[in-house]
């Protein structure tokens, strides 16, 4: 007898045991932990998943954009990646991972990467006047202007303004032939006295980067940035030769509109990109891999101005390149944001839990895509236990304070809010009566009221942090328990602060 015959003979002795039913039974049981295990790590693994998706989609049905797309990356691996709507709304082309959008001003970022790049090997001095890079500057306006005062602003270089002498038919060969558009406008005020944000100073320094490398913008950023790093789905935008994948451009609750050259600005602007591949960018860079981690903690430190104050606005301080801030939470984050004809985009990154984010539009909106994309952090990242969700039909009466200078002293509004939990998401929809419904109903630009929905992102000590999709993006409300539960945050300084009551007691 061979041995395969003796085992199946065993097998068979073994089967006719009066144990066999145990058996079975101990198989089944076993089976069975072991797709409960299975299905906790999965649940486990794709709560955060699924409740960012939600989140995700809410913000695109609520603000009137045909097309969103974002990644996550937490400690080198991308946790979650999500798209919502259409890439091109008239064939119903639904966004991609691989989708390419406008990044508008995040392109900054890769700019003042470069240069840094080329201040390690000595090509570029970040302290010289610019006139060493850029002869064909004007000499009048070269007092003191580097590269430190073009990555942060305070150069006295302006923003696009009605003076720009921008020819959109002729092509401008290179950055330093794009100077004619802006050089001729007197600078508002000495290099580093003060902050102005000027797209047309990273013009400048891509000029600089290219006359002292002797190759094109978009040859550095390859070499230097997207070729290492295999960003495979970023590249220079160039409208007569866009990629298939490139998004189709949009207004905010409007339709398709034509793609504008912004080539002339390549650097400040004009960069094509995925949500995941910029969050692997962010990672690379904060890793010390890009630029050695020396450049790496000065261009995140503050830049100062000739009085010796901090580059900065009332949200965030400027580096070189990226905005130092925090996020609704109170961590240290560094970011930079866009907007552009067909797109609105965001890249951050928590630097005391060691995550990027990326969220990409294609379409220019007023909002406060910082926060919206911390808030996608949070709710990718964190798991919601489903017990905490407050499920049920409430009613909630208090205060909306519409104006963000002038906040109403008596109740203004009212309304009710639905939760439910569904397929491990907490998510609320509102129905807002008074200043709140007004405030939603003339929304500029939407012909329809506008529905105001929320996700249960994070548990705190405070209470539930719900993130609210509105026109302008997601904000923090934190849903307070107690014997009267209330809930409060604010949309961009506009104050909410609901009190709520399950939905069959009578409002006082």
């Amino acid at each position: 007898m061979g041995f395969r015959d003796g085992n199946r003979k065993l097998v068979r002795l073994r089967s006719n045991t009066p144990f066999r039913g145990v058996g079975m039974k101990i198989r089944r049981l076993w089976l069975s932990i072991v797709f409960c295990v299975l299905s906790a790590l999965s649940n486990s693994t794709h709560a955060g998943e699924a409740t960012a998706q939600h989140l995700l989609d809410s913000i695109q049905e609520v603000s009137g954009v045909q097309g969103l797309s974002a990644a996550v990356l937490e400690d080198g691996d991308i946790i979650w990646t999500g798209q919502s709507g259409f890439s091109d709304a008239a064939r119903l082309a639904p966004v991609t991972e691989e989708t390419q959008f406008r990044i508008a001003s995040v392109s900054k970022l890769f700019a003042a990467a470069i240069a840094l790049k080329l201040t390690e090997s000595e090509v570029l001095d970040i302290d010289e006047n610019i006139r060493a890079y850029v002869p064909d500057w004007p000499a009048d306006k070269a007092e003191q202007i580097t590269l430190r005062h073009l990555a942060a602003h305070t150069s006295g270089i302006e923003h696009y303004t009605a003076d720009d002498r921008y020819d959109p038919d002729k092509e401008y060969s290179s950055l330093n032939d794009s100077l004619s558009i802006y050089a001729h406008k007197p600078l508002l005020f000495q290099p580093g006295d003060d902050y102005n944000y000027s797209s047309y100073g990273y013009a400048l320094m891509g000029a600089a980067i290219e006359n002292a490398t002797g190759r094109s913008f978009e040859e550095n950023f390859r070499k230097q940035i997207a070729n290492p790093l295999s960003l495979t789905h970023t590249d220079i935008e160039l409208i007569d030769q866009l990629p298939a994948d490139a998004s189709h451009l949009f207004v905010q609750y409007g339709g398709e509109i034509p793609r504008n050259n912004q080539h002339h600005v390549v650097g400040a602007t004009g960069i094509l990109s995925t949500a995941a591949d910029l969050v692997r960018f962010a990672d690379a860079y904060m890793r010390g891999e890009i630029v050695s981690p020396k450049l790496r903690d000065f261009s995140l430190s503050l830049a100062m101005l000739n009085n010796g104050k901090p580059v900065a606005t009332e949200r965030f301080a400027i580096g070189f390149g990226w905005r130092i801030g925090a996020n609704w939470e109170g961590d240290p984050v560094v970011h930079h944001a866009g907007v552009t004809p067909g797109a609105r985009s965001i890249l951050t990154y928590n630097r005391a839990r060691n995550i990027a984010a990326a969220l990409l539009s294609n379409a220019a909106w007023t909002s406060r895509i910082e926060t919206t994309g911390e808030l996608l952090v949070t709710a990718a990242a964190e798991k919601i236990d489903p017990e905490t969700c407050p499920t049920g039909d409430w009613r909630y009466d208090g205060v909306f304070a519409s104006n963000p200078d002038a906040r109403p002293q008596n109740d203004n509004a009212r309304g009710a809010i639905h939760i439910a939990l569904e397929r491990g998401v907490c998510m609320a929809a509102f129905t807002p009566e008074g200043e709140l419904a007004s405030w939603l109903a003339d929304f500029p630009g939407s012909s329809q009221p506008i529905e105001m929905k929320a996700t249960l992102v994070a548990e705190r000590k405070g209470g539930l942090i719900f993130a609210a999709a509105i026109p302008w993006g997601a904000f923090p409300l934190t849903w307070t328990h107690g014997e009267t539960p209330t809930l409060s945050g604010d949309f961009a300084n506009r104050s909410v602060n609901f009190r709520l009551y399950p939905i069959d007691t009578a409002l006082p």
